[in-house]
């Protein structure tokens, strides 16, 4: 029990802090922001980077990334279908069933009760995600809004992402052999010891404008609470289907296990949210925040939940 507790009582406690912060105002929304751009653009880079740098690179993980994104377009696609339907005619649908916080949500909560040692089974599944949904969920999303097409912006924003571009210089050196040449460099391992330093914050600075972040506006509530259990319902009958026929024969982890149900429990992603601005009505933006906000809660809930009993069968 100890144990558990240990696990759980950080990411309860930083979430209270956001709460707090946000309800003595000690941090303006301005503010939220700003911290937010560190985390995204700086800190979780600098993490996935030391991750890949020093990750023992395995063959079948080009095989899991491939059936992942795979695995997130068949949970677009039924949004599309389930949209048909008058109860969820809502526009957005598609873009709910699919993609996922990974950076600010997946990221912490894992790291935090499994390790940050073992995050490279869940970052092999963010990966996906993230070339998923700057590829494609946005493109579709733009056809879908404003009928554009693929084009250099998709491509300049991929290209630019300092998530990707961390990730695939941490992947490069490693392939390289020269993980070990950077960490006996004098200079060059000074470099890497910042790196550390920088990816060592982005835990509680993450759990913190989680909790800043939980707003919901109560006309909203039931609309974004059939939302969140459509999302949920389509990712684990999909998820677990392709998991069970296919990643298993692939991997056999109990760390990829653990990291498959955390990334099915997040929220939408932000990301999507982000772009939704420049399209969507104010109504869906507002129902959209409202989802992710939803889904968060319910997201700790079920990750508090799930550690809970994988810590009392003595998995961890």
């Amino acid at each position: 029990m100890q144990a558990i507790i240990s696990k759980i009582l950080p990411i309860l406690m930083l979430l209270a802090l956001g709460l707090i912060i946000r309800r003595f105002r000690l941090i303006d929304d301005k503010g939220m922001h700003g911290i937010r751009k560190i985390i995204i653009d700086v800190a979780i880079p600098a993490l996935l980077f030391k991750i890949f740098l020093e990750m023992d690179l395995r063959i079948e993980y080009l095989a899991v990334v491939a059936i992942a994104m795979a695995f997130y377009l068949l949970a677009h696609l039924g949004g599309r279908v389930l949209r048909r339907f008058k109860p969820l005619k809502f526009r957005m649908l598609p873009y709910v069933t699919t993609a996922f916080s990974f950076g600010l949500i997946g990221v912490p909560l894992f790291q935090i009760a499994f390790g940050v040692e073992n995050l490279d089974s869940l970052s092999i599944l963010g990966i996906a995600n993230e070339l998923f949904t700057w590829i494609f969920l946005v493109t579709f999303f733009k056809i879908d809004y404003n009928n554009e097409r693929f084009g250099l912006g998709t491509v300049k924003k991929l290209a630019t992402s300092p998530l990707l571009i961390c990730v695939f210089s941490g992947l490069l050196l490693n392939i390289l052999g020269l993980t070990e040449f950077i960490q006996t460099t004098v200079v060059l391992d000074g470099i890497y010891t910042t790196v550390e330093m920088v990816a060592g914050v982005v835990t509680p600075l993450i759990l913190i404008s989680v909790g800043y972040g939980i707003v919901i506006k109560k006309q909203y509530v039931k609309a974004s609470i059939k939302y969140v259990l459509v999302r949920l319902a389509i990712l684990f009958i999909v998820g677990y289907a392709v998991k069970l026929l296919v990643l298993d024969r692939l991997v056999q982890d109990k760390y990829f296990d653990f990291a498959f149900f955390t990334l099915l429990i997040l929220p939408p992603s932000m990301g999507i949210q982000i772009v939704a601005v420049d399209y969507c009505t104010q109504e869906e933006l507002d129902i959209g925040s409202n989802i992710i906000a939803v889904s968060t809660i319910a997201c700790i809930v079920m990750f508090v939940g799930y550690v809970i009993v994988v810590s009392a069968m003595g998995l961890v």
